[in-house]
């Protein structure tokens, strides 16, 4: 019987991750740091090891991985300063449900989001676009969002890309989640 597409890309991931200089949480990053929690304070979500992607010249990071959540395949995320790892009761920027953000396309598998986000409850897509173009126009089109759902992150057939987009991607919903919630925003990123 043939994996579903949420699990053949969870396993695409984790085979080339295994083969790449990323660090962990639960590993080389901080050793003292046990479990990293993400998920609405109600109902945390303890998500050991999450892996840390960063880019050359930011001071932030993008913590993510696999958890249990409406499948045993989703996929959790959030952009962080460096070394901030999240807390219990911190939400993530982003959480993707893997049967419904992941398609075969030719021979790879594509990791694309709805553009359905909540702060305390759904925020329509039209005001997430508004606040993500006030403040992020330039990441915005770089990570590929356009305002048209669902936005193609990127596939298996280039990890690496698709690690950059999901980053600048998740950046630009850390951010407006921030501006919805009134609290301070996040240092600008280097687009390059």
């Amino acid at each position: 019987m043939k994996a579903p597409t949420r699990a053949e890309f969870r396993l695409a991931i984790n085979r080339a991750l295994a083969n790449r200089p990323l660090k962990t949480v639960a590993g080389s990053v901080a050793s003292s740091l046990q479990q990293c929690y993400m998920g609405h304070p109600c109902g945390e979500h303890e998500i050991p090891p999450l892996w840390v992607y960063s880019r050359a010249g930011n001071s932030l990071e993008m913590v993510f991985g696999f958890y249990h959540n409406f499948t045993p395949d989703d996929l959790i995320c959030k952009v962080i300063p460096a070394g901030e790892y999240p807390l219990k009761g911190e939400g993530a920027s982003l959480q993707f449900n893997g049967d419904l953000c992941t398609e075969h396309v030719s021979d790879a598998i594509v990791l694309q989001h709805s553009g359905r986000i909540t702060v305390r409850s759904a925020i329509k897509r039209d005001d997430l676009l508004a606040s993500v173009e006030r403040d992020n126009k330039n990441i915005m089109q770089n990570a590929g969002f356009t305002g048209v759902w669902p936005v193609r992150i990127g596939s298996t057939a280039a990890i690496p890309a698709l690690l950059d987009r999901l980053f600048l991607y998740t950046y630009c919903i850390e951010q407006a989640k921030r501006s919805f919630r009134g609290k301070p925003m996040l240092s600008t990123i280097n687009n390059s």
